[in-house]
């Protein structure tokens, strides 16, 4: 399932329009379907008696927590950094991650294909895609959610990232125009 805003300003329409070209060249990849996935834009960095939590935004004031899915091959959601830089009157930058969770088992049946989820990934980035500019990849659940520290992903995948489930997030620096607001 691809959850999208009906509108789009600021820095929610590049990350729609990167998350529905994601969505629509891995959904062939990765046979998904929108029972047996959950690829959305923006989450919020909430706080909770525990800590942060990493939530969505549904409508109608309700918001879910992300975190493991065990019915679903993968689950993506973008992070964006707390800080916007703007470099003249016009052009906005920032940092943006792009967490995917994925069942290995569910998307390739006979073995941990992590190197290959990934790589499934990364031959779909060009180097200017969207105005999002590839910088980095990392892996181990302590890295993917650092700024988590009250999540229930944690709890999800106690096992540290062991088979079938595997985490991993892309680190992008992102400019766009302030017109898009």
């Amino acid at each position: 399932m691809n959850i999208v805003k009906a509108t789009t300003v600021g820095i929610d329409k590049p990350i729609q329009n990167f998350q529905t070209y994601l969505y629509g060249k891995l959904t062939d990849t990765w046979t998904l379907s929108d029972s047996n996935s959950l690829f959305t834009g923006r989450c919020y960095k909430n706080q909770v008696e525990e800590g942060v939590i990493a939530e969505i935004y549904l409508g109608s004031n309700e918001y879910k927590e992300v975190f493991l899915d065990d019915t679903k091959k993968a689950q993506m959601f973008f992070v964006v950094d707390d800080e916007r830089n703007f470099s003249d009157t016009t052009i906005i930058g920032t940092n943006v991650s792009i967490i995917f969770i994925v069942n290995a088992e569910k998307i390739y049946p006979d073995g941990r294909y992590d190197e290959e989820i990934r790589n499934d990934v990364l031959k779909l980035l060009d180097t200017d895609l969207l105005g999002f500019t590839f910088t980095s990849l990392e892996t181990g659940i302590d890295n993917v959610f650092r700024e988590f520290s009250g999540s229930r992903i944690n709890v999800g995948m106690k096992y540290r990232d062991m088979h079938p489930f595997h985490c991993f997030r892309l680190n992008f620096n992102l400019t766009y125009t302030k017109d898009l607001c």
